[in-house]
């Protein structure tokens, strides 16, 4: 996802309501109502990641609900509707405070801009929103909030609309794809080869497969992964769920390690663990019970464990994990996410997963 973040100064922005928006431009809640449906947040590359945002009509189609993150534990949502002659829009987010804003003018052609009065800017308030059309079926959407006196923090979101299931299908029927051909496009997309470039040697060619749980590839028994946004702007899937620490969840995915295999990945703590194994046999297909499980896996049941970290409760600050696994060049590996722990600190997030082998 495109997050940057900006500290300038509340005057900078001229944050002043305009009253009589609606009626200079009464195409704005057409705009609004044009952003129905569902888009994928973009990563720093332009690709579309595991983020989601939804617009939706509501109340008869007397508003337009805005859904960030919807389902996560960063889920936020603004509501954009009619007031007598003006607009308001309400903003609710487990980030910053509640905040009700209104229009204010803008020179970008085709933008919105929303913003919270000035007695309404204490720290962690919502002051502004702004939305603005980047390309066809792209849109830029920007938050800003107050940090502290005087001083503000920015977040862009970079959005594509997703293509709908029935355009989807119709798109697969004409093309025509089969199974194999899929597959070789997924491998292909977790799969990107990057080259590194060396003071005085000759550069690096590196294959990197990219993943997260729980993305293609995976396996997931017990309760599902959930995903949020850490506030230094890494993604992670976590273990911990709507049931808290006492939710147990296994998620597992295989690779084959090739040369000079690294697997990198941050972690946030918790007292589950992460772990890979040199695989002797598969885990079964069904997981009657995580608990028993996660202990054969340990004891060697499904192969040697090779490397494995669990956290020291709850961290603040991502840990990086740089494995080295050369050693078992052309080995079947697998890489275990287990949470079968139920007390306090039950539970370990993730960031993505880079498993890298160098081709050269």
């Amino acid at each position: 996802m495109a997050t940057r973040t900006l500290v300038v100064f509340l005057f900078t922005f001229g944050i002043l309501p305009a009253p009589g928006w609606p009626e200079e431009d009464p195409t704005w809640f057409a705009r609004l109502r044009s952003l129905e449906g569902d888009w994928s947040l973009l990563d720093p590359t332009g690709e579309p990641s595991s983020l989601h945002a939804r617009y939706e009509v509501v109340a008869g189609g007397a508003a337009v609900m805005e859904t960030m993150f919807p389902g996560s534990a960063e889920e936020t949502v603004t509501l954009y509707h009619a007031e007598g002659s003006t607009v308001t829009v309400t903003h609710l987010s487990s980030r910053t405070a509640p905040s009700r804003l209104h229009p204010a003018p803008v020179k970008e052609p085709g933008a919105l801009s929303f913003v919270a009065p000035e007695e309404k800017t204490a720290p962690g308030t919502t002051v502004a929103i702004r939305l603005a059309p980047s390309g066809p079926d792209r849109l830029r959407l920007e938050w800003i909030h107050t940090t502290g006196r005087n001083e503000q923090a920015s977040r862009v979101f970079d959005l594509r609309r997703e293509t709908s299931l029935s355009g989807l299908s119709a798109e697969v029927s004409r093309l025509r794809v089969s199974l194999d051909t899929l597959q070789q496009e997924l491998d292909r997309r977790l799969r990107n080869e990057v080259t590194v470039e060396q003071k005085g040697r000759p550069p690096r060619r590196i294959l990197q497969t990219v993943t997260r749980p729980p993305g293609p590839g995976w396996t997931v028994a017990g309760v599902p992964f959930r995903e949020f946004l850490h506030e230094q702007s890494i993604t992670f899937s976590t273990t911990y769920s709507i049931r808290g620490d006492e939710g147990m969840t296994i998620g597992h995915f295989g690779f084959r390690a090739g040369r000079k295999c690294h697997v990198r990945f941050c972690v946030l703590g918790g007292h589950a663990f992460i772990a890979v194994v040199e695989e002797s046999r598969p885990p079964p297909r069904e997981i009657a019970s995580i608990p028993e499980f996660a202990t054969a896996l340990e004891i060697g049941a499904f192969g040697r464990v090779l490397e494995r970290i669990s956290g020291q409760q709850w961290a603040k600050h991502p840990v990086a994990v740089d494995w080295d696994l050369e050693r078992f060049a052309g080995k079947s590996i697998r890489l275990y996410v287990v949470d079968a722990v139920t007390n306090h600190y039950g539970q370990i997030a993730v960031s993505d997963i880079r498993i890298e082998e160098e081709l050269d």
